[in-house]
């Protein structure tokens, strides 16, 4: 199955299940659907890179809201264009927001280094450094909120 060959780790066979992999994206499975995106977006084991086909399959993952997905996506509509970068920079936000410690540091970067159009903000980039240690130490911890009630 797929699930079995994934695991596996065998490479030479992902080429195999890319159809497979597609079809249960397009089923509505975001962890599939983010497999099958990277494949496709950087032209891997056999596939032939197809960006725009990528974002489809990227896009299922980013209407599940899959954190990891929606800050790929914010780093691959991040563009050089005012218009992208305010699009870009939403979904970093709404990345942050569900918990994704690499788009907290894209975020906490912007604010420090003026790369976007919010501008410079030492204690706002402080805040989401404090805000992403947390949120590693509960990682690492095991302790949720979640868990004490």
């Amino acid at each position: 199955t797929v699930d079995e060959i994934l695991e596996s780790g065998d490479e030479s066979k992902y080429s195999e299940i890319a159809e497979s992999l597609g079809k249960l994206a397009l089923d509505g499975d975001p962890d599939y659907a983010i497999i099958i995106s990277d494949w496709l977006y950087y032209g891997r084991f056999g596939l032939k890179r197809d960006v725009a086909k990528s974002f489809e399959y990227l896009k299922i993952a980013v209407d599940a809201l899959v954190p990891d997905a929606v800050h790929d996506y914010a780093q691959r509509i991040n563009g050089d264009e005012p218009e992208s970068e305010k699009e870009a920079l939403q979904y970093f936000v709404l990345a942050a927001v569900l918990g994704d410690t690499d788009a907290i540091d894209a975020l906490s970067d912007m604010l420090l280094y003026e790369e976007s159009l919010i501008g410079r903000n030492d204690f706002v980039s402080a805040g989401l450094r404090k805000h992403r240690y947390l949120l590693i130490s509960e990682e690492i911890d095991g302790d949720s909120d979640d868990e004490d009630k």
